[in-house]
């Protein structure tokens, strides 16, 4: 399947990035990432609570902005909307 990259969405405004459809047809997968990490999350949103289940390694890096929301499809990424709760489990 070829990915539409007429149809990504405009990450300015998260919240409607993670409702949107993704380009790769159907809905986003989004996972939480930790920029600065080889950490990742295993994720589920409900409503406006962003479930986080631990996946990767420890490796830290100075150089990391912190969290942001990736779509395992086709690649976007956004940031964790603001009003958003992390629910590290």
């Amino acid at each position: 399947m070829e990915l539409d990259t007429t149809a990504q969405p405009d990450t300015s405004n998260p919240t409607a990035v993670i409702d949107s459809p993704c380009p790769a047809g159907g809905s986003h997968q989004w996972r939480l990432t930790e920029d600065g990490y080889t950490r990742w999350w295993h994720t589920t949103i409900t409503g406006t609570t962003i479930h986080a289940l631990f996946g990767g390694t420890s490796d830290f890096s100075e150089t990391g902005t912190g969290e942001h929301l990736e779509c395992l499809r086709c690649g976007t990424t956004t940031p964790v909307p603001d009003g958003f709760d992390l629910d590290y489990c």
